[in-house]
């Protein structure tokens, strides 16, 4: 069952934790948590695999991949993963549902030069992939097949428009079409719409409650309240759909409901959360609920 109830400064209910010693991780480089089928996938970049545990934390299977910086899943149950050749050229390995590679492809047509630094990979309900290209400080949408579609950031044309100092990480909202930016340089959430559109930003930067120091990962639930992982102050902390702060939770330990240097964070549709620390090669399920209001 899941228990606890936490807010800021406390430790979340733990559900189950995932670590280097018991679990043999070399170096886990990034995560996915697919909710239709309750199953994690967490990428270790120097074992060169993806292995899947279930939502109670049993360990499924694995599959090997190459230098694995980040995977998704279509409708079909296809997956693709962002990995890097032995020559450092990156490139999206195709998988079915039962694991065999059915292709290897690059991305086309696209109007930025090569920079050999993609970094994470997500997908929208139309089956379109977008890939964050940290050397251009760009975010890529493309086809399935590798066929360039738009970006984002890197607007200065537009009125609205965004040029992005860095981007950490990104969350496609697939429900309400909307993607988000983290960016730890300015320590802000970029939103757009999937087709491009720029919306709005949020974030302060700052040390104490309620600001970002450094924002490195966003996951949003079905309410569209966006969860910030901050790197820096060890913490989530929780906007509502307009940006405005409610409350966070968290600080910084390695005991199991805190957390250390974090890195990514993912939710499920009962708002658990799921908190990848690479530095130290943990995977935390968490569950928390919002503060009753006095």
């Amino acid at each position: 069952m899941m228990a606890a109830v936490v807010f800021a400064a406390e430790r979340p209910g733990v559900v189950f934790v995932l670590t280097k010693e018991k679990n043999k991780f070399k170096q886990l480089s990034a995560m996915m948590v697919f909710a239709k089928d309750k199953e994690i996938y967490l990428c270790d970049s120097e074992a060169q695999n993806i292995r899947i545990f279930t939502f109670d934390g049993a360990e499924q299977t694995w599959f090997s991949v190459k230098r694995p910086a980040g995977v998704t899943r279509d409708s079909g149950g296809n997956f693709y993963v962002l990995e890097t050749d032995d020559n450092g050229s990156n490139f999206i390995g195709i998988y079915d549902n039962k694991f065999q590679k059915k292709n290897s492809i690059k991305i086309t047509d696209s109007p930025f030069p090569p920079t050999e630094k993609f970094s994470q990979i997500a997908i929208d309900n139309d089956d379109k992939l977008y890939i964050t290209d940290e050397g251009n400080k760009v975010v890529l949408t493309v086809s399935v097949d590798g066929k360039y579609l738009r970006h984002f950031g890197k607007f200065p044309q537009e009125e609205n428009g965004k040029t992005l100092p860095s981007i950490s990480d990104i969350c496609v909202d697939g429900q309400n079409k909307k993607l988000y930016i983290a960016d730890a340089i300015s320590s802000k959430i970029y939103v757009y719409k999937l087709n491009g559109k720029y919306l709005f930003e949020f974030g302060k930067g700052g040390g104490i409650m309620g600001e970002l120091s450094q924002p490195c990962s966003v996951a949003v639930d079905a309410d569209e309240n966006a969860y910030v992982l901050d790197k820096m102050r060890h913490t989530v902390i929780v906007h509502d759909k307009a940006g405005k702060f409610i409350y966070e939770i968290g600080g910084k330990g390695e005991a199991e409901g805190w957390f250390y240097f974090p890195r990514y964070i993912a939710i499920d549709p009962d708002k658990n959360l799921y908190v990848l620390e690479s530095m130290i090669n943990r995977f935390q399920a968490l569950t928390i609920e919002k503060k009753n209001e006095k």
